[in-house]
């Protein structure tokens, strides 16, 4: 009969062996069970005790026994066989009888064994009072002995112990492939928690540059508030110097001049005609002079209420500060709609990679125009062909814009921008609406319409920077770990239809992080720091009084 199909899941099955109908259990355990039940004392009926003693009849007897039986109430120097009856003479009693070493031996080496634990055993589900020892094939079940020559007569049988050792070293093949495979993971998880301890490491650093850039920036406006008050209050001083003076002087002629009144009434009270014409033109006289002194006084104050240094404008500074805390950055992801079709884009539109499962099956295939053409009038929209490109889901076409992209996995890639309406067949940068750059292994080049030029880049970038000017028409390219170092400048970035962000990875894969704030730039080529070095600067200026 043909045998049934293997049902382990496991490879190929051992082949089966030919075995008797009626089979014999020679296991080491069935062995010692037959040699133990010649090991049992004739006189107490248990297993040989140590030390055995054997009769020159060949029979043995524990000591104890013997000696209980030689030294009964008919003891003498002869003692009779309780197996045989044959009589003996033992002239030195008991302590004559030789040793049966072997016999001590076997029952010394299965007491160690009954000492270890006891491996599971196995009993046979049709016959409970039998173990299994052997493996039906055809029903791919473990039988007993008696199984096979009752329903498993006809069927392939094999040894339980060569099923057991193929399947165990199957097992350990898979056991050992699972270890692999969690060494790797294990790798993977080591690799994880080297990043988290530096995003950690990084995280302090960020964070102590900030501090430490934000208290020079208020501790360079305090400075500056403080002289700009003590100025004031050098100059208030001054000012209420000169109008307490002023105040002074008034209020003494003032004074002299209210003595002149009262003096001039008293002489108007007086009724003597003589006496009163002499006092009059005194009088008259002093009223003269008091007027004259009066009217020789300034009329305005020696000092105003207008200060030189509270006319400070702080507009720009204000306007600084303001953006230290807006997030300018426009905000967009990757278009899957424009994706190439052998392109992978993860972790919500902002990583972008090539798919080298896809990119297989394209050099498998042999006709790839009649794949373009199907793609084509899917999505008229993807890019197709050798152009393994994808654009940012956003239109660009006034204001500035600011985007990075971390290029520290690939080692193939292009960047820059392109018009929505760029030919979806043709490799970025190689038409007059798209504008890049581009690295080829350890080179870099700069790209637009039939132009390339070679760049002169000292380090790899791991992190560009993409800075697009829509009013002015330009597009430059940053190492932003390199103090924002310019890679390269468009000039007259312009066309009829709005700019895309464009992106091209042959090898690896592109990250993408936008919603950043533009860094701040001098009209010349020359990079001038940060929106709050800039600031830091100016306010240093602003300290110096100049």
């Amino acid at each position: 009969m043909a045998a049934a199909p293997w049902k382990d899941c496991l490879d190929d099955p051992p082949p089966p062996s030919s075995l008797p109908v009626a089979c014999v259990d020679t296991t080491p355990l069935a062995v010692m069970e037959t040699v133990l039940s010649d090991l049992k004392c004739p006189i107490c009926l248990d297993l040989l005790t140590v030390p055995v003693l054997m009769l020159p009849c060949q029979h043995n007897f524990c000591q104890a026994c013997l000696q209980d039986m030689f030294q009964g109430p008919y003891r003498s120097r002869r003692i009779r066989c309780p197996v045989c009856r044959e009589e003996f003479w033992l002239s030195r009693g008991v302590d004559g009888v030789a040793r049966n070493r072997l016999a001590e031996k076997v029952l010394q080496t299965w007491q160690e064994e009954q000492a270890k634990p006891k491996p599971k055993t196995t009993m046979c589900a049709d016959h409970p009072d039998e173990r299994v020892n052997l493996f039906c094939q055809t029903d791919d079940r473990t039988i007993c002995a008696r199984c096979v020559i009752t329903q498993h007569r006809h069927h392939d049988v094999t040894e339980l112990g060569r099923v057991f050792q193929w399947k165990k070293a199957r097992l350990e093949a898979s056991l050992e492939r699972l270890d692999q495979t969690n060494g790797e993971l294990e790798s993977f998880i080591e690799l994880l928690n080297s990043v988290i301890m530096e995003v950690k490491d990084k995280a302090e650093e960020e964070k102590i540059k900030v501090t430490s850039a934000y208290d020079e920036l208020i501790s360079l406006l305090e400075e500056r508030k403080l002289g700009l008050v003590a100025r004031v209050e050098e100059e208030a001083g001054g000012k209420l110097q000169e109008l307490g003076e002023q105040a002074d002087t008034c209020r003494d002629v003032l004074v002299n001049s209210r003595v002149v009144s009262g003096q001039a009434r008293l002489a108007l009270e007086e009724t003597d005609p003589g006496a009163f014409v002499v006092l009059a033109g005194e009088t008259k006289q002093r009223i003269d002079q008091a007027v004259s002194v009066v009217r020789g006084m300034a009329r305005l104050p020696a000092a105003d209420s207008h200060f030189l240094h509270a006319g400070i404008d702080l507009h720009r500074e204000k306007e600084m500060v303001i953006r230290l805390s807006q997030d300018e950055g426009t905000r967009f992801t990757l278009d899957p709609q424009t994706a190439h079709r052998e392109l992978v884009l993860r972790h919500g539109n902002t990583v972008v990679a090539m798919d080298a499962e896809r990119r297989t099956c394209r050099h498998a295939s042999l006709d790839s125009s009649c794949s373009n053409s199907a793609d084509s009038c899917e999505n008229s929209e993807r890019f197709t062909r050798f152009s393994y490109s994808v654009l940012g889901g956003v239109f660009l076409s006034t204001g500035t814009h600011y985007w990075e992209v971390d290029v520290s996995a690939a080692t193939t890639y292009r960047l820059g921008v392109a018009s929505s309406r760029v030919a979806r067949d043709k490799s970025l940068g190689c038409t007059a609406d798209a504008w890049c750059i581009s690295r080829e292994g350890g080179d870099y080049f700069a790209h637009h319409d039939v132009q390339i030029y070679m760049l002169s880049v000292q380090e790899y970038p791991r992190m560009i920077g993409v800075l697009l000017d829509c009013e002015h028409g330009t597009l430059t390219f940053f190492d932003t770990m390199r103090d924002y170092v310019v890679l390269h400048r468009f000039f007259d970035v312009k066309g009829e239809d709005p700019i895309c962000p464009a992106f091209s990875v042959g090898e690896g894969h592109l990250v993408l992080y936008t919603g950043r704030t533009a860094p701040e730039f001098h009209s010349s080529s020359d990079h001038s720091g940060k929106v709050i070095y800039n600031f830091i600067n100016l306010m240093g200026r602003m300290v110096g009084y100049q």
